[in-house]
């Protein structure tokens, strides 16, 4: 089966979702599954430029540009979210 996993964060960022949809697809892609995940460019605090596309574990990762304009306010959140 293939399969497209839309994330905002991904391995190797440290939050909970990240961490958690990296198990998922990696166990995925372990029982043989094509799966590719698209997530924002953003890894964890200190690291440096993450590449934009590379394949972990048999994933397929695409990291796509983002605005990083905080949450400090809705829109802004919205705006992190919705790109």
């Amino acid at each position: 089966m293939r399969l497209t996993i839309l994330n905002q964060y991904y391995w190797p960022h440290p939050s909970a979702t990240g961490q958690l949809m990296t198990e998922l697809a990696e166990s995925l892609a372990a029982r043989g599954h094509q799966v590719r995940v698209v997530a924002a460019r953003v890894g964890a605090a200190g690291g440096g430029p993450l590449p934009r596309e590379e394949t972990r574990r048999g994933v397929e990762i695409v990291r796509l540009p983002t605005p990083r304009l905080g949450k400090q306010t809705l829109w802004a959140r919205a705006a992190d979210y919705g790109s």
